[in-house]
């Protein structure tokens, strides 16, 4: 009788085809906001309290930086964060903002192929590079264990922190194969059209974070201005500050997931800029009607009814609804890699329509 241990050892190790492996990561779907979005859940699982958007615009030899003061890694920290599904869903925190242990790489690699990471715990610096025309060339993950000379200059914005973390990203060959046509000029207004919508997004996903005094700031910023750069405000999809009705909670799937509905102030009742401004960032008033779904303070999901058989109507444009959910429920509610969608179980559908 054949018996686990007996086909163990008439086995063989599989392992993927690194080349091709790396272009199936790169096919999840990120845009660069929730790209950046997810680098920003690993700074906040770190501990920072200040996170920084750094632009260098170069033409083809541009590139995007995320540093952090958190809590930095030591080597073998670093290594694991730079392999392919590194945690384990049981290995989770309950704070934990990750899915799946790919984040940090598939949301690089959605954007560049180059991914350098430098972290400072103590004082010490680790280093790792990802360049996927290596990965390729070679058919193997190989990791580097130090920077490229010309990545040095972005890496330096590590050097007056004690601690902390910085992720660059070069060779953003995917954002410039949209530049084809463009002179330099419309590529450095399209590049910089970018970093406003990456406000926006960050300033919607993180709003409850960026909301609570001193306990997080997210600031964008270039090169030349590092040391002037701007704080991103939060932006509150239910305009509590603006005199919006709220309606009393409600609890469903025995008490683990809460709803909060909220009617905004008619437009008579706004001024212009407090109007304009509930539009961002879907662009309108209908949009942003909805649901808007949190894990650990973080939003998941924006502005949809999510398959509950409602419809963006006018008449429903005031209406915007908070659903609180945990990490326990990432499997029943299907999030994706990326973190920006979301199904509801079937068994709360009729629950979640009721509601709305």
């Amino acid at each position: 009788m054949k018996t686990k241990n007996s086909l163990i050892n008439n086995s063989e190790k599989c392992p993927p085809r690194a080349d091709t492996m790396i272009h199936s990561l790169r096919s999840f779907g990120y845009n660069i906001s929730e790209s950046i979005a997810d680098i920003i859940d690993n700074s906040i699982s770190a501990r920072a309290e200040n996170i920084w958007i750094i632009q260098n615009w170069k033409g083809t030899e541009s590139w995007i930086a995320i540093l952090d003061d958190g809590n930095g890694m030591n080597e073998s920290e670093l290594k694991e964060a730079m392999r392919m599904g590194t945690k384990s869903l049981d290995e989770r925190e309950d704070d934990d903002l990750g899915r799946f242990g790919f984040g940090l790489k598939t949301a690089s690699f959605a954007q560049c192929d180059k991914l350098t990471v430098r972290s400072k715990q103590n004082n010490s610096l680790a280093t790792r590079c990802w360049d996927l025309d290596i990965v390729k060339m070679e058919k193997q993950w190989i990791l580097l264990k130090d920077a490229y000379p010309e990545t040095e200059h972005a890496l330096e914005f590590l050097n007056n922190s004690s601690k902390g973390t910085i992720v660059v990203w070069e060779k953003l060959t995917r954002m410039m194969n949209n530049f084809e046509s463009m002179n330099d000029s419309e590529q450095q207004n399209t590049f910089n059209k970018q970093l406003a919508e990456i406000e926006n997004y960050t300033a919607m996903v993180f709003h409850r974070y960026l909301d609570i005094g001193g306990r997080l700031n997210i600031f964008i910023t270039n090169t030349s201005d590092f040391d002037n750069p701007r704080k991103i405000k939060p932006w509150d999809p239910f305009l509590r500050k603006k005199k919006s009705k709220e309606l009393p909670d409600m609890f469903i799937d025995d008490g683990k997931i809460k709803l909060k509905g909220y009617i905004l102030p008619h437009h008579s009742k706004l001024k212009p800029l407090d109007f304009n401004d509930a539009a961002k960032p879907l662009g309108s008033w209908n949009e942003h009607q909805g649901f808007y779904v949190y894990r650990q303070n973080r939003m998941i999901s924006a502005g949809t009814w999510l398959n509950t058989g409602h419809e963006k109507l006018d008449h429903f444009r005031l209406a915007r609804v908070s659903i609180e959910i945990n990490n326990s429920n990432d499997t029943e509610w299907k999030i994706d890699v990326t973190k920006s969608e979301i199904i509801p179980p079937p068994y709360l559908v009729r629950e979640l329509y009721a509601y709305a």
